[in-house]
């Protein structure tokens, strides 16, 4: 008898101790849930700016449709459809005076807008000049002396985020960031002001390739005067550089807290 009750004192000890060791675990697997529940909701909350209002608004639309048609206006140039490729660059560049008016009309601006408009921009300069320099309307030196500035520009966009970020790579996620968050590890994007000369350069730029359309169809304008337009396209290419790096050395270009 002795022994049958100290057997069932040690069973009742080890289930006392199991139920307690199964609470302690429960406890700690609701623990953990919870906190990953939690970081997926800070990272869900954190979404480095690429929300679907920062991202999919009109401004941004218009500027994205300009990137993507770009490619489409050059062949449109290199296989002789010369006037729809004229309706698209002229339908191009009222879209690039339309979606900085809808960005302040309708407060759309944002860090991605910044940079996406001129990128568009120089996608559409860049095709066209690229084909009517294939098809020898466009002298190739112009063609040259855009595209080199253009990398400068580029080069210099990203050297400046590989400095603020420590010269490390620290993901897609945070090297794109373009506003802060609780899980940030690195400072947001900086907004990029665009400044005069540059917009007056890529109005020029887009009247000398709609001139050279119109001279491959109606020999309107002349080529020689086409080739003196070049040489007023050239200068303001050199001389937005020139304020780019001006404007960056005084700190006017990149704006933070956008």
């Amino acid at each position: 008898m002795a022994a049958s009750r100290r057997g069932q004192a040690m069973a009742w000890a080890v289930a006392r101790r199991w139920r307690g060791c199964s609470a302690s675990l429960r406890s700690v697997g609701t623990d953990c849930t919870e906190k990953r529940g939690a970081q997926a909701n800070k990272e869900e909350e954190d979404d480095a700016g690429w929300t679907m209002g920062e991202v999919c608004n009109a401004s941004n639309a218009l500027s994205m449709a300009r990137l993507a048609a770009s490619p489409v206006i050059a062949m449109m140039l290199v296989h002789g459809q010369t006037q729809w490729a004229l309706a698209g660059a002229a339908a191009a560049g009222a879209s690039d005076w339309l979606d900085g008016w809808i960005a302040k009309r309708w407060k759309q601006q944002s860090v991605l807008g910044s940079y996406l408009d001129p990128i568009a921009d120089k996608a559409l300069v860049g095709c066209v000049a690229a084909a009517l320099c294939y098809k020898g309307t466009l002298s190739p030196w112009i063609f040259q002396a855009t595209i080199a500035r253009d990398a400068l520009l580029v080069t210099a966009a990203f050297a400046h985020r590989g400095r603020t970020v420590g010269y490390r790579w620290p993901g897609w996620r945070e090297f794109f960031r373009t506003k802060p968050g609780s899980t940030a590890s690195t400072a947001p994007a900086p907004y990029v002001k665009p400044i005069m000369s540059s917009k007056i350069n890529t109005a020029l730029q887009i009247l000398l390739i709609m001139g050279c359309m119109t001279h491959e169809m109606w020999e309107v304008p002349e080529m020689a005067d086409l080739h003196k337009f070049e040489y007023a396209v050239g200068v303001t290419t050199l001389l937005s550089l020139a304020n780019y790096a001006r404007a960056y050395r005084k700190g006017k270009i990149l704006v933070k807290g956008w």
